[in-house]
């Protein structure tokens, strides 16, 4: 459907103009309203090294190590790189994907 088309068909009369006016603003305003209603997006936060997760879930590097090698740990691997999002690691350890995983604090 041709929304110009559709308008055009809409107003034949220059008398109609006023109300297709009216009609246009008031989706606009809909369109407005449901933009500035709408959820924030949400910000993707970094990856982390090694050294910062393990500093987080205060756990050793050789730890993190096993899990990353059992694949029970999501990690990416960029180059020469391991790196870790930090909310799909605390999202498998909240789903006891990592069996009796204990944070050393």
């Amino acid at each position: 459907m041709n929304p110009s088309k559709n308008f055009s068909q809409q107003i034949s009369k220059i008398e109609d103009l006023p109300q297709g006016m009216e009609r246009i603003l008031s989706k606009l305003e809909r369109i407005e309203l449901l933009l500035t209603n709408s959820p924030p997006l949400v910000e993707k936060k970094p990856p982390v090294t090694t050294k910062e997760l393990c500093k987080f879930l205060g756990v050793t590097p050789p730890c993190l190590l096993r899990y990353r090698k059992k694949g029970v740990l999501p990690y990416l691997n960029i180059g020469s790189k391991i790196l870790f999002d930090l909310d799909k690691v605390l999202l498998a350890i909240e789903n006891n994907k990592i069996k009796n995983f204990r944070r050393i604090k």
